[in-house]
């Protein structure tokens, strides 16, 4: 549709078919659609997004373009219902992980604690070994 706004008038034919014709705002206002754009940098988390969205009450279609996907519906209030409760689960998840990279922060600056010196352990002294037993003197002469 980028393309198309640039255009006085415009026509949509599938198979053969006529669907409508007009200015591009006449066809925009005839299909109903409520069109949200949905970006994150570089592209990141939309497959998931893509799929979350994909199939809900109110979400006709979720198309990629470039870094953001365009997410539509005929029914405005069921995409904007769809939309609010993605974003939802979507900052809760950010809030949690962020809840654990500064835990996993704060773990990390610590200094781990200093332990005690180990006991020495203590040697002692081994009681001789008693003797052997002499040899018999042998008998004098």
């Amino acid at each position: 549709m980028d393309e198309a706004e640039r255009c006085h008038e415009i026509a949509y034919i599938a198979y053969g078919d006529l669907l409508v014709h007009g200015t591009v705002e006449h066809v925009i206002e005839s299909t109903h659609l409520t069109t949200y754009v949905v970006s994150a940098p570089d592209g990141d988390g939309l497959a998931e997004v893509t799929e979350e969205l994909t199939g809900k009450p109110g979400v006709d279609m979720v198309a990629p373009f470039g870094n953001s996907l365009h997410v539509s519906g005929r029914d405005a209030a069921a995409l904007e219902a769809a939309i609010a409760a993605d974003k939802k689960a979507a900052d809760k998840k950010a809030a949690a992980d962020k809840a654990a990279e500064k835990a996993a922060e704060k773990k990390a600056a610590k200094p781990p604690a200093l332990k005690a010196p180990a006991a020495k352990p203590e040697t002692t002294k081994a009681a001789p070994a008693p003797a052997a037993p002499a040899a018999p003197a042998a008998p004098a002469k």
